[in-house]
């Protein structure tokens, strides 16, 4: 958390609507491994396997729906998170931030 502010604030670094698809999926992909993780060890990591016994208002669907249902919440979180972002490049007049050379994105400096 504080090195996504850090990154954000300190050196002005701003997310793209590609790196929430990209961070979405990741996700999902950590998710599938732990399902089969759960599988193998009879566990309930993530609680992909049945809910949490909690009063929780985001629970209201049994299980697997709920699953589906945080996934839709994720993605309006994530789309309300970067609504700042899309809103500073669209009138700000900038970029907004530290620019990205095409193919550098994911290489260590």
């Amino acid at each position: 958390m504080a090195a996504a502010l850090f990154a954000t604030w300190g050196l002005g670094m701003r997310p793209t609507f590609k790196s929430l698809i990209r961070a979405f999926v990741a996700m999902n992909v950590v998710a599938a491994a732990i399902a089969c993780v759960n599988l193998l060890l009879d566990s309930n990591y993530m609680y992909l396997c049945e809910a949490p016994v909690t009063a929780s208002p985001f629970l209201f669907l049994p299980w697997p729906w709920y699953i589906l249902w945080l996934e839709v919440l994720v993605l309006v979180f994530f789309l309300a998170l970067y609504l700042p972002v899309h809103l500073e490049r669209r009138w700000g007049g900038g970029a907004g931030g530290v620019p990205v050379s095409p193919g550098l994105e994911g290489s260590a400096k």
